[in-house]
């Protein structure tokens, strides 16, 4: 694969899968061949009106066998990766394979296990971990100090039914929380549950269920986690560290850093005193394409896959993920 200019393929054609394509464009490398469900779609009409030169291939498997693609980009459905993996992963190209890269465990096991070493060029589309926000709070975990970390999530399972259907609900985890579990491993190392526990989400009809409980780190850093639906929480990672200072992801694009904080004496509108914490850093994600994208695709293209995560990363996080599952299934 030659980063100067590199001739990619796309399986999928939704908002995910055209910024992809605008990046890649951007950096100066064409998308030439994409495949989804059908030519008269709107999502391909949509694709077209921005990536005209773009031929449409009706069998998305012929991408995977094409000389004339140098690298491929997997945009596919939650509902299509399990049966598209093996045959991915044992694909020789080099691929930017968006998540869920697999809705269970077992299935992306087996996968990985015969694909060889066709895995060695590929990644999981975890953009985020190419953030500048992640990479300042990275160096400071790097410098030691680190008291505790609370993460914290929530997902609106309504909407999620209204867009994806009812059996999407026991892929929400694996397939929304992913991002920020794999933040925390790729900030912290391998996490280990000490206690979940589990509340059943009855108003939705699922059987979905909300999980909170305690993550340690192998160095004994105590995480608390919080998975829930429709918590008007604050959703991000913050660290608590020796210095008295806490650094904050939330949302995930931005840092802020806080020490001490400002005292706000009683006002006539509002009698009681106020402990304002101080803000001393911010750092914000760039955010001219979606962000995280131009900065992994161009580590894509250069083959340095130093932050990227791997398909293995994947197996690891999707593991941690079931065994939350089942902890907070009691």
């Amino acid at each position: 694969m030659n980063p100067t200019t590199i001739d990619f393929g796309i399986l999928g054609a939704g908002t995910i899968a055209l910024d992809h394509a605008r990046v890649a464009v951007d950096l100066g490398h064409r998308v030439v061949a994409g495949s989804t469900r059908s030519p008269e779609s709107p999502r391909w009409a949509r694709f077209k009106e921005e990536f005209g030169d773009t031929r449409f291939v009706a069998d998305g498997r012929r991408l995977l066998e094409d000389d004339g693609l140098d690298a491929l980009i997997v945009c596919l459905g939650w509902e299509s990766i399990n049966e598209w993996l093996p045959a991915l992963l044992r694909c020789p190209k080099p691929m930017i394979l968006e998540k869920p890269l697999g809705l269970d465990s077992a299935t992306l096991a087996a996968a990985l296990d015969g694909a060889g070493a066709n895995l060695d060029n590929k990644i999981v589309g975890m953009n985020r971990r190419f953030y500048a926000p992640l990479r300042r709070l990275a160096r400071r975990i790097s410098e030691g100090g680190l008291k505790a970390v609370e993460i914290a999530h929530s997902e609106d399972i309504g909407h999620l039914i209204e867009r994806f259907g009812q059996g999407f609900v026991p892929h929400v985890m694996v397939s929304n929380a992913c991002h920020i579990l794999d933040l925390a491993c790729h900030l912290l190392g391998p996490l280990t549950i000490r206690a979940m526990y589990g509340f059943d989400e009855a108003d939705y009809g699922t059987g979905f269920r909300s999980c909170h409980g305690l993550l340690e780190t192998a160095g004994g850093v105590p995480v608390v986690f919080a998975f829930h639906a429709d918590d008007p929480i604050r959703i991000g990672i913050r660290c608590r560290f020796n210095d008295h200072t806490v650094w904050h992801l939330s949302p995930l694009e931005a840092l802020r850093v806080y020490k001490g904080y400002d005292i706000e004496e009683p006002t006539k509108g509002m009698n009681i005193r106020r402990y304002v914490p101080r803000c001393v850093e911010e750092t914000v994600a760039e955010a001219t394409f979606r962000p995280g994208f131009r900065e992994q695709m161009a580590a894509f293209a250069r083959r340095d896959f130093t932050i990227a995560a791997r398909p293995r990363d994947a197996l690891r996080l999707t593991r941690l993920i079931e065994d939350i599952q089942s902890a907070a299934a009691g």
